[in-house]
């Protein structure tokens, strides 16, 4: 199952490092996937920046984005996902098939339409340890965290108010909830940008994609007033199309 997509090589300088008292820590590199891909054991799309396999985003499209993108397994892969960090907002959805995640010491049985939501730098494991037959989705967002108690920075592209930005990141920095609930219109809208990501040539979407990124968690709760747990209420008023509401929690 050969997948042709250019892969960039590795940039020769070193990926985002965090700085915790003693501590330093890398962001992944994927190696596992980039193998993967190379030897044609996985369908792979993405579009993505810095160390991250897939097609190159523009210096001015979608700014924070990392990567956005899905694999698909017809099989159960001879790799895993070991303990890893990344540099920014790691928000996942698992369309199809079963996989274990982990997170910090909690572990979990993904099952499909499962999101998940890891905060930047936060330890997490996919695959335990080899990956199952899974259509996986992913996106990382850096809001510019590198160390301990720094503020964050959403991209300019979030259509949501400061107030609810704010809050959600409080929300975000002091919850031990990781995987949260799903639903159709998460479904949905998770399809929707993996179908506009694998059309994309050479930024021809990347207005579509904002769209559909914008409806997408963890943000994207705010646009209805949703009710998350422990994380408040949430109200804005910014426009954010109804067709495409992939909400985490209930009302």
């Amino acid at each position: 199952m050969r997948t042709k997509i250019p892969i960039r090589p590795a940039p020769s300088g070193l990926p985002p490092v965090y700085q915790a008292q003693t501590q330093t820590y890398q962001a992944d590199r994927c190696y596992p996937v980039v193998q993967a891909i190379h030897a044609g054991q996985i369908r792979y799309q993405s579009l993505s920046r810095g160390q991250y396999p897939g097609r190159e985003l523009q210096r001015i499209d979608l700014p924070g984005v990392c990567l956005v993108g899905f694999w698909d397994t017809e099989r159960g892969q001879d790799w895993g996902l070991d303990w890893h960090r990344n540099e920014g907002i790691e928000i996942t959805f698992l369309e199809a098939g079963a996989l274990s995640y982990a997170c910090d010491s909690l572990e979990h049985r993904l099952v499909a339409g499962d999101p998940t939501i890891a905060r930047p730098w936060q330890p997490h494991r996919v695959g335990d340890p080899l990956i199952a037959a899974s259509r996986y989705h992913f996106l990382i967002i850096d809001v510019g965290v590198r160390r301990p108690h720094q503020p964050w920075v959403w991209p300019s592209w979030v259509s949501i108010t400061e107030r609810d930005r704010n809050e959600i990141t409080v929300c975000m920095r002091h919850t031990t909830q990781v995987v949260w609930p799903g639903g159709a219109a998460v479904r949905h809208c998770f399809e929707r940008i993996g179908h506009t990501v694998e059309q994309d040539d050479a930024g021809s979407h990347v207005s579509l994609l904002t769209v559909y990124l914008n409806d997408s968690p963890p943000y994207s709760c705010a646009s209805g007033g949703v009710r998350r747990p422990h994380c408040g209420h949430l109200t804005t008023s910014a426009a954010i199309p109804a067709d495409c509401v992939g909400r985490l929690g209930s009302a």
